[in-house]
């Protein structure tokens, strides 16, 4: 059994869907995020499940069914969430960038991850350059100390296995 918590990030399910793990070719990536989500190891936070409910596409239909399990910011969380929007805010190299940060789920997954001990899982990449013009979240959440992996690395801690049904050459 796995204990530790993960909190997903949006452009998880948005990318898989459109790539990686297309619904219609990976359907035991899907039942992964879906007992992940019902069973509390993946955590859905309600400002990203608004972001992925916006889509009205197969993914919106998806996320709809996890509903009952999306998380609401807790009034820690909220607190948190202040924090990180005043430390983002306070950065002079990302003044020009902040605005969409902020709009997202970005900050809300960083202040639930800082409250709850969660790891956060994005495919956001962390700009190494000191004059990185926008908030990265690896780097937001690096600095409220909080772990931030890839899909890859999630796939790789719970081992799922996606096993082949058919064998497409016949």
């Amino acid at each position: 059994m796995i204990e530790q918590k993960y909190i997903l990030d949006a452009n998880v399910f948005i990318t898989s869907k459109n790539s990686y793990y297309d619904p219609q070719f990976h359907p035991g990536f899907w039942k992964f995020l879906d007992l992940g989500i019902n069973n509390g190891t993946f955590v859905l936070h309600r400002r990203v499940y608004e972001e992925l409910r916006k889509g009205r596409d197969e993914l919106s239909k998806r996320v709809a069914l996890w509903e009952p399990k999306v998380k609401g910011p807790s009034p820690k969380e909220m607190e948190k969430f202040r924090e990180v929007c005043t430390y983002t805010v306070s950065q002079p190299q990302w003044k020009r960038k902040v605005d969409s940060f902020l709009d997202g789920a970005d900050p809300w997954l960083v202040a639930h991850a800082s409250i709850s001990g969660s790891t956060i899982v994005t495919l956001e990449k962390t700009d190494i350059d000191a004059n990185c013009k926008s908030p990265k979240l690896p780097a937001v959440a690096r600095k409220f100390g909080c772990k931030s992996i890839g899909l890859y690395s999630l796939i790789r801690e719970c081992k799922p296995i996606f096993e082949l049904k058919a064998d497409p050459f016949l």
